[in-house]
């Protein structure tokens, strides 16, 4: 804008403008930082992409073009100079400015800058008291002449102004203000705003400022969407992502009161080390066949072999997976678990064994993050193995990850087990989606994917986390991040992967720069073993490989999202030829005396592998660096992990929306965006929000007071509008967190005893009812009750799985638990 630049030149300054490729981010944070820009001129949604940890170097801050919601501002104000400024197009600098920001304190626009005059007047064009509600009117010198070539456009924005000289003109805004008694501008909203939706007249700006008076959400736009059903409200919604000790201990605690109840059962038909117990698949519900998990430890034992492992800490010890392959050979190993059941369980088996090396282990309960009395720098190897999903957020591992560290001897290495892959989220509840319904209609898959991704209760990670993680590192030697291997066809080998930090000082060989040939080049599998047979490479990576499976899964989300029915969808998926999976590679480069090293390619659905030839002079391959490698532009505006809680703070959205609006302006859906669609000038780009997905299905309405009521706590739980009295409960999301959520409110709501179990044999609204209509109460919940209090929920070991859906098996072998 001409102010900024004038700002510049007046200053003598140096002005930095934001390319097309840099407008928000982290591509607008590396900018600043490379630049070492120390004022900044942004639209509030602009600013709400960035982090003020790593920008304390812009010590002057200026917000336009849009409302400043006070989160953002007490988020930004403190440690620098924050103004928040107002100035249309048609005024050419700014009118208005607060004085500098402080945090706590109400946002308004402040007062008029010299050359500028602003009235508030009402429909009639008279001013209106300190107050009182009225639209904002424009005039002076920094007033533009009108519109060119667009005499009528300019004729009704630029009219008569009766309080200025014969001629004069002043601009109608649009916008609502009032004046504050201190003489400076409260911003209200649009004048232009109201739509008539089902014979109510009803202001998206009022929904807009509610929206954002509520502490977990940042920015918010409100409009309207037709659907097939009709005209929808809908409210779109970026989510306040910043560590609360109180969530992480609230989600830890939750966490904990499930391994807690599933450790605290005895089974007592596995051996020590093979307690696999509700392993299930996603697909089916089914546990996970004994001998594909038995491979998928194996796989992870050999990893962890590999780094040499002598003095042990494992975080997240469970029931002894990986310690009983991993302790005997060691010098010492300990153990934590946030679960004291799982310790104890652990304690008792290490003295069933007696065997020696049971007195080289320390087991410890704590939670992850808590590492005091661990001497640092003593551990030459982590092992954080499939726990990483059940921490409370992104902020939580890094934290984490960095005690690691410090714990760690020097060339020590940290092993991070079973990471599921965020940048594939869609494509994975795709096809659980189309695993787990009949349905072919495609709004209908979609509204299950967007449930099951709004609703996931663990962390998922892209490699990008990680390799970002490491970069502003330099006690990191080294990051291996490799897919998982196992000739298994399931979700774990599919979709999770592995990561090893390595700690300074050691070698590591750098892949970064090792010559490269594409798939297309080697046709497929048995081209592969031709080329690597008949050339001889010392080392190459091969580019960009269909992963099997994934990229038909890829696909299949990418069409359907496009539209496409899902006959059409399938058949365009299906098509791609010569796929590969990583242990078909591991294979084939192993055959002819390769080692081999399988990644992410940098196109969803595909994998990197790189074959390392041997070293006459080395007898081991050295560890490796740089084998993922981030494609940094076409992913810096892809998040990196998701929020676990962000179904939680949904339902919190709604519930204040419900208080503080009547019925009809509760937005039907709220739809969470990473970051909003902007334009050019940085605000946000309502034309490019995306179109929400509807249900397909008619709604069928409570009948019952106890459907309504039931159907409320679902709706309450899980974040939505309403729910239908014969939707399933995990089809809309749920899972074992969620199941104890929703049983605990419904005891309470209805003064009940039902066990957690209920809702897993009737998931639906209408069977959760009819089971409470029947007051049948089994005995157990009844002798529970009177010992415990009505309050108290009751929750069993076999109630709870590790990945959401319970198994028949599990619950047939524990005959003797209430």
């Amino acid at each position: 804008s001409v102010g900024v630049l004038l700002s510049a030149v007046r200053s003598g300054a140096a002005l930095v403008v934001a390319g097309r490729e840099a407008y928000a981010g982290e591509a607008l944070t590396t900018l600043l930082q490379c630049r070492q820009v120390n004022a900044a001129v942004f639209t509030p949604t602009v600013l709400s992409s960035l982090d003020p940890a790593r920008l304390n170097g812009v010590d002057t801050l200026i917000t336009i073009g849009e409302a400043l919601p006070a989160e953002l501002a007490a988020t930004w104000a403190s440690g620098r100079q924050m103004f928040n400024t107002y100035g249309p197009t048609e005024t050419t600098i700014w009118v208005t400015c607060t004085a500098p920001l402080s945090a706590g304190q109400p946002v308004g626009i402040g007062a008029p800058l010299p050359g500028a005059c602003a009235l508030v007047l009402d429909t009639r064009l008279n001013p209106v008291p300190r107050g009182v509600v009225g639209e904002l009117y424009v005039s002076g010198p920094v007033l533009a002449h009108g519109y060119v070539g667009r005499v009528d456009l300019t004729a009704e924005r630029f009219v008569a102004n009766p309080y200025g000289a014969a001629g004069a003109r002043m601009y109608r805004t649009g916008d609502l203000v009032r004046w504050a008694p201190d003489g400076t501008l409260d911003y209200l909203g649009r004048a232009d705003t109201q739509i008539k939706l089902r014979g109510q007249r009803i202001e998206l700006g009022e929904i807009e400022n509610t929206l954002l008076s509520c502490p977990q959400v940042t920015q918010a736009a409100a409009t309207v969407h037709h659907a097939k059903t009709g005209a929808q409200l809908v409210a779109y919604v970026t989510l306040e992502h910043t560590a609360s000790a109180d969530h992480d201990a609230e989600s830890v605690e939750e966490w904990q009161h499930v391994w807690n109840e599933l450790y605290g059962a005895e089974v007592g038909v596995s051996a020590f080390g093979m307690d696999f117990r509700s392993w299930n698949s996603s697909y089916t519900g089914d546990p996970i066949p004994l001998e594909e998990m038995v491979e998928w430890r194996s796989a992870i034992v050999d990893r962890i072999i590999a780094l040499q492992p002598r003095r042990v800490l494992e975080i997240g010890a469970g029931s002894g997976l990986v310690l009983s392959q991993i302790a005997p050979e060691c010098e010492r190993y300990v153990a934590t678990d946030m679960s004291a059941a799982a310790i104890d369980h652990l304690a008792r088996s290490l003295e069933r064994l007696q065997t020696p090396w049971r007195d080289r282990v320390q087991l410890l309960t704590r939670p992850a993050h808590v590492v005091e009395g661990l001497p640092p720098g003593y551990f030459d190897t982590i092992i954080l193995n499939s726990v990483i999903q059940y921490f409370p957020n992104r902020q939580y591992l890094a934290d984490l990850i960095d005690y690691a560290v410090e714990l760690l001897a020097p060339g020590g290495a940290l092993f991070i087990g079973d990471v599921r892959n965020h940048t594939l989220q869609g494509a994975f509840q795709t096809a659980v989606a189309l695993a787990r319904t009949d349905t072919t209609d495609t709004a209908e898959i979609r509204q299950r994917v967007h449930r099951a991704m709004l609703s996931e209760s663990e962390l998922l990670l892209a490699p990008e986390f990680f390799t970002t993680w490491a970069a502003d590192h330099p006690s990191v030697a080294g990051l291996d991040i490799q897919v998982k291997r196992g000739s298994a066809d399931n979700e774990l080998n599919r979709y999770r992967y592995d990561v090893v930090v390595h700690k300074t000082p050691t070698w590591v060989r750098s892949l970064a720069k090792v010559p490269t040939w594409t798939w297309a080049q080697c046709a497929g599998l048995d081209g592969l073993r031709s080329q690597l047979l008949t050339h001889r490479p010392a080392t190459v990576r091969i580019a960009e490989i269909p992963h099997t499976g994934v990229i038909t899964d890829v696909r299949v989300e990418e069409a359907l999202t496009a539209g496409l029915p899902l006959a059409d969808a399938l058949a365009q998926a299906n098509a791609t030829p010569d796929t590969a999976t990583a242990e078909q590679l591991h294979r084939a480069g192993e055959a002819a005396g390769y080692h081999v090293a399988v990644t992410w390619g940098t196109k969803p659905g595909t994998l990197d592998a790189v074959f390392i030839g041997p070293e006459p002079h080395r007898e081991h391959t050295p560890p490796l660096t740089d084998l993922y490698l981030p494609d940094t532009w076409a992913r810096r505006s892809t998040p990196h992990a998701n929020e676990p809680r962000t179904n939680a703070k949904v339902s919190a959205v709604r519930q204040r929306l419900s208080a503080r609006l009547p019925e009809y302006m509760v937005p039907s859906q709220i739809v969470v965006l990473e970051q909003f669609p902007l334009t050019s000038s940085g605000k946000i780009d309502r034309k490019a929000l995306p179109a929400p997905v509807f249900a397909a299905t008619p709604f069928q309405a409570p009948q019952t007071p106890t459907e309504e009521i039931v159907a409320g706590v679902y709706a309450q739980v899980l974040g939505l509008e309403r729910v239908g009295v014969d939707e399933s409960f995990f089809d809309l999301g749920g899972d074992s967190l969620s199941a104890m959520r929703l049983i605990d409110s419904i005891n309470k709501a209805l003064e009940s005893h039902l066990a957690v179990r209920t809702v897993f044999d009737a998931p639906s609204v209408r069977s959760l009812s009819e089971q409470l209509d029947r007051h049948e109460s089994p005995a157990g919940d009844v002798l529970f009750a009177s010992v415990h209090g009505g309050d108290t929920t009751e929750v069993h070991a076999r109630d709870l799985t590790l990945d959401k859906f319970i198994d028949a098996p599990t619950l047939s072998v524990a005959p003797t638990l209430p």
